[in-house]
């Protein structure tokens, strides 16, 4: 009785598991790159990206707010830039990860608080919903939902401080 009921446990955790190990991301295997300060008209449908400041950061490390987000479709050029717009004078610390398959962009916003009149309902021609979760207190995680699967150039600008993504077919 003893053994039966061990060796379900066993079987269970074991299910448990490998069913846990096929759904988690591998980012060993995706293209991984770090943003640069300006476009260089280089596209990507996946993968992981980061943008770190290159003076380390202190206890009393600076905060930023993001502002806004809105979009502008660009018929000529058919692409949507997406601009977040922000308080500071630079950017503190970005991760992010493109989905192909869940068709989406995941963008990590640390030592980021949204100002409290913030309007997250933003859409456009390519971009479907954004939504915004507060992580912890200065950690914002955004997710970009799109209707298809697009190409991405993420890019950042300064004066003012913007973080810039151009979505492209």
């Amino acid at each position: 009785m003893y053994l039966r009921k061990f060796l379900l446990s066993i079987l269970l955790l074991y299910t448990l598991m490998t069913s846990l190990l096929v759904q988690a991301q591998s980012l060993l295997k995706s293209n991984s790159w770090s943003l640069g300060d300006a476009p260089k008209n280089v596209f990507f449908d996946q993968g992981a990206f980061y943008y770190k400041v290159q003076d380390k950061l202190t206890g009393t490390s600076s905060k930023q707010e993001i502002t806004s987000i809105r979009t502008a479709f660009d018929a000529e050029k058919k692409r949507e830039r997406i601009v977040l717009d922000f308080s500071s004078e630079k950017l503190v610390g970005i991760y992010g990860y493109i989905s192909k398959e869940k068709r989406k962009l995941y963008i990590d916003l640390h030592q980021t608080e949204k100002v409290k009149d913030f309007n997250s309902q933003v859409k456009g021609k390519y971009l479907k919903s954004v939504d915004i979760y507060v992580i912890e207190p200065k950690l914002l995680s955004i997710e970009f939902s799109f209707p298809e699967i697009f190409s991405f150039e993420i890019f950042t600008l300064s004066n003012p401080t913007r973080l810039v993504i151009d979505v492209k077919k």
